[in-house]
This record gives C-alpha cells, sequence and structure tokens, in this order.
C-alpha cells in the first residue's frame, strides 16, 4: 500500500472523525449557554418571591453545579497523588 492509496482511505475517516469532534464541541457550549440563561431565570424567579439569598444560590448551583466535588467524595481513589 503506497502513500496515496493510505492518505485516499485516512483523509475521509479522519474529516468524519473531526467533524463529529467540533460538533460535541458545538453542542457542549450551546448546552452551557442554556443552562446559564436557566440559572438565571430561577435566580430572577426566587428573588422576585423574596427567597432566602442562601437558598437560592443553592438551588441556583443545582442544575450549573461542579460534579467534580461529588465525584472525588464518591471516588477519592481516582484524585491520589
Amino acid at each position: 500500500m503506497d502513500m496515496t492509496d493510505w492518505l485516499t482511505t485516512a483523509v475521509p475517516i479522519l474529516t468524519a472523525v473531526g467533524l463529529k469532534i467540533v460538533g460535541a464541541i458545538v453542542l457542549y457550549m450551546i448546552a452551557r449557554w442554556l443552562i446559564g440563561i436557566a440559572i438565571s431565570m430561577m435566580q430572577r424567579v426566587l428573588t422576585a418571591r423574596n427567597f432566602d439569598p442562601t437558598l437560592q444560590r443553592y438551588i441556583a448551583n443545582i442544575p450549573g453545579g461542579r460534579p467534580e466535588h461529588h465525584s472525588r467524595r464518591c471516588h477519592p481513589w481516582l484524585f491520589r497523588r
């Protein structure tokens, strides 16, 4: 198999994989943006209803919270140094 055959085979595969990776990154960015909108709407509603500020922060962090803290508690052996 010479180089032109290899390139003829590899280019479509690499293009498909690259497009899937770019699509996943775009989808992730759109999802994070939508989560941010949902959180800000939830905070506005809770503020308008005079919710406790501590509960507001707690409730607002549920959908966009940082899961790495949960995984450290559940699986501490993953984060050993």
